[in-house]
């Protein structure tokens, strides 16, 4: 482990202790979510665009004449139905904004935060999917062995 490497996690096991926050439980939840984070961004993308196509093409391809339709002449079920799709669209926002803003943070940490965020987004936010060892070297970490990254 370089000297980079180990002050940085020196300085997460130290945050995790002040509050009172268990390191492996916090890498492992960390990486489930991170692992989801595309998948979800996908399949929200995915869920919009079929919202939209749906009921713009049943009015006749305009939006506002779809949701005029909706909010003023449309049944409550299928009133009702949209809206709780639209809720959970905008709550898969809010999380996916929770993750990006985590990711900003995690770039502007003080101890090789952009490095970091590198490799973050090279495994788990790009196009294509790295292994922390290739995402390490990409950014300009140096390989220590099997266990550095």
């Amino acid at each position: 482990m370089s000297k980079y490497q180990s002050a940085t996690t020196n300085c997460i096991h130290s945050m995790c202790r002040r509050n009172g926050l268990n390191v492996e439980e916090i890498y492992g939840k960390s990486k489930v979510l991170l692992k989801t984070y595309r998948e979800v961004c996908w399949a929200a993308s995915a869920r919009a665009e079929e919202l939209c196509s749906a009921e713009t093409f049943a009015c006749g391809g305009q939006l506002s004449t779809a949701l005029t339709y909706l909010a003023e002449f449309a049944p409550d079920t299928k009133r009702e139905i949209f809206e709780d799709r639209t809720q959970s669209l905008f709550e898969t926002r809010w999380l996916t904004e929770l993750v990006e803003d985590a990711m900003c943070r995690v770039h502007r940490f003080f101890r090789d935060g952009e490095l970091y965020y590198r490799i973050l987004h090279l495994c788990y936010f790009d196009t294509f999917v790295y292994s922390a060892l290739y995402a390490g070297a990409s950014a300009g970490l140096p390989r220590m062995g099997s266990g550095a990254v």
